[in-house]
């Protein structure tokens, strides 16, 4: 299948280290309190917790699109320390999967789905078309983003996090408001992802992720615990 869709490497390397983090907002409030979560390739860990307790603020410090208050984030080992180091490693290490899926509307599919690579242009458009038939919507490349069903454009939004081959994805919701047979489809999408040798952190209310985690854990008031 080529080298975006399959990776080398092990179960003991640590690929998202967050350590010990606390993320303020304001000076006052505390969404994130002392919390720590290694990930490595080959989990798909299913992140868990009400409406509000802070899934998405930690799957954004977990792709450096915000810093800690307090406590260090590291992906792949380094600890990130500037913004435009920051903007590296998230084009290069990092995929994001979210819940509603935003794409330019004046270029087609396949152009969406093109944009995060630095790959010359026939050899991004072959890897392009590649992903979009491995999530079964290859025959929209050329369509609008407008036409898509929710399913579609979410296996849309799967293709275009996998366009520089990550080793670690971020998906926030990314089942939400789909009918059940398009959300297991997600959830299988992603399952093979970890199956891969990807690290996989999925924020989900969808209790369907318990067939495919690897291991589960609970956002309480701000702090994270085993599930």
């Amino acid at each position: 299948m080529g080298r975006y869709l399959k990776r080398s490497g092990g179960h003991g390397m640590t690929l998202l280290e967050i350590d010990s983090v606390t993320k303020e907002f304001d000076g006052d409030l505390t969404v994130l309190r002392d919390v720590s979560l290694t990930v490595r390739p080959g989990e798909l860990v299913w992140l868990r917790g009400r409406s509000g307790a802070g899934k998405t603020t930690l799957l954004s410090l977990a792709g450096l699109l915000s810093s800690p208050t307090h406590g260090t984030v590291r992906v792949d080992g380094a600890e990130v320390g500037t913004a435009s180091r920051a903007a590296e490693v998230r084009r290069s290490r990092i995929g994001f999967v979210f819940q509603k899926p935003l794409f330019l509307p004046a270029l087609s599919t396949v152009d969406n789905v093109m944009l995060p690579s630095p790959l010359p242009h026939s050899e991004a458009r072959a890897a392009a078309d590649q992903l979009l038939t491995r999530f079964d919507v290859g025959s929209r490349a050329d369509h609008r983003p407008g036409l898509l069903s929710g399913g579609e454009a979410q296996r849309v939004a799967l293709a275009r996090a996998l366009m520089n081959d990550p080793a670690l994805v971020l998906a926030d919701e990314p089942t939400a408001g789909l009918d059940a047979e398009t959300a297991a489809l997600v959830r299988t999408h992603l399952a093979e992802l970890a199956h891969e040798q990807r690290a996989v952190v999925v924020a989900s209310h969808d209790d369907g992720f318990a067939d495919v985690a690897t291991r589960s854990v609970t956002l309480r008031n701000g702090e994270l615990t085993d599930a």
